[in-house]
């Protein structure tokens, strides 16, 4: 792989080779502001990170962790104590702590994207988190969707 992107003879070059989590903030309604936000690191990081979660949801009997629904005490949250929470909220914190995470995230208004959107002499797919997904990929910046 590295000699079809780097052939021999070109100057000496870096590739990096990033894994990334990203949700969305609401896929549901209409929202005044949408944010796509997560995680990304290494493959090696995610192994390790991915370990410790599977750890995690093993030890707290945790089907699928959402935090909008662990923080609102939602769904299989819902009749957790204070004390629990707190000692999930540990564990979470150290978890973190253990994996070099870098946090990535990108969010617009909504009106605003309307606006642009029914400006442009061409299909923009109307969907706002399709924008910002492909926004925060990796051959993909503002520049190229003529935002500043």
């Amino acid at each position: 792989m590295a000699g079809v992107m780097h052939p021999p003879g070109r100057k000496e070059r870096l590739t990096i080779v990033l894994k990334a989590y990203l949700d969305a903030s609401n896929e549901g309604g209409r929202d005044p502001c949408v944010v796509v936000a997560g995680f990304v690191a290494t493959t090696p990081v995610w192994e390790v990170f991915e370990a410790l979660w599977r750890e995690f949801l093993t030890e707290f009997e945790i089907a699928r962790f959402h935090s909008f629904d662990f923080w609102e005490r939602r769904g299989q949250f819902e009749k957790w104590n204070d004390a629990k929470v707190l000692l999930a909220r540990g564990a979470i914190c150290k978890i973190f702590s253990q994996c070099p995470l870098i946090g990535a995230g990108t969010g617009l208004a909504t009106d605003a994207f309307e606006s642009w959107r029914s400006r442009k002499g061409y299909f923009v797919d109307p969907d706002p988190y399709y924008f910002l997904f492909s926004s925060l990929h990796a051959n993909t910046d503002s520049r190229n969707h003529g935002i500043s």
